[in-house]
């Protein structure tokens, strides 16, 4: 599709086909229909549009009308939605275009001193780690100037928000939950992997009141 044939939304798909999220056949298809009907449509309408066609997450669409293409695909993984933020980074949920399966994706800041060597020993290390407490890194890796972690996407609320929620746990809940907590972190101790910040929002339940330990080692 010729540029000169996009009007004002001209730059918006430039930036679609930059990012890579959609491909240059759906992505020419859904703007020609588009402007079958608007030829004078605006980017936000095309960007609401693509969101009820599931062409993109609001969340793309919305860093897309902002110019913000560069960074919506890290390595194998387009970032569906952001889900989280602390400290050392913000979580997006996100899928790969290797296996389709959802992954959580921490990217952390230009600014950090982070070992990506050390990370990538940790991801070896994590395939003897086996336990339902234990969400593995599965990848880690460098997309222009920032960093990435990769894990499994998982379901459940954090113990944080439990707490807050409940006001105070039952004592056998509470019991539980710290067993399968001190049984995932002695499989990763007799591993050598030490989580360095044990704390009730990185520790998600799960429906079957399954604890898993998110962010170790970051």
């Amino acid at each position: 599709m010729a540029s000169t044939n996009l009007g004002a939304c001209e730059l918006f798909v430039w930036d679609i086909r930059r990012s890579h999220l959609i491909d240059n056949g759906t992505l020419d298809q859904a703007v020609a229909t588009f402007l079958g009907c608007r030829p004078q449509g605006e980017p936000p309408a095309l960007a609401q549009q693509m969101v009820e066609e599931k062409l993109l997450t609001p969340f793309q669409a919305e860093r897309l009308l902002q110019g913000k293409s560069h960074d919506l695909v890290l390595g194998p993984y387009a970032l569906l939605e952001a889900v989280g933020a602390g400290s050392m980074g913000a979580v997006y949920r996100a899928v790969s275009n290797k296996d389709h399966k959802p992954y959580a994706v921490k990217v952390l800041p230009r600014r950090s001193t982070w070992n990506a060597r050390m990370a990538r020993r940790q991801v070896t290390t994590f395939e003897k780690c086996k336990h339902p407490a234990v969400v593995p890194f599965v990848d880690v890796g460098t997309a222009g100037a920032m960093h990435y972690l990769a894990w499994p996407f998982v379901e459940g609320e954090s113990l944080q928000s439990l707490v807050q929620r409940q006001a105070k746990l039952e004592p056998e809940q509470a019991a539980r939950f710290a067993l399968q907590t001190a049984e995932g972190l002695q499989v990763c101790h007799q591993n050598g992997l030490i989580h360095g910040m044990i704390k009730t929002s990185n520790l998600l339940i799960g429906e079957n009141q399954q604890v898993r330990i998110l962010d170790f080692g970051v």
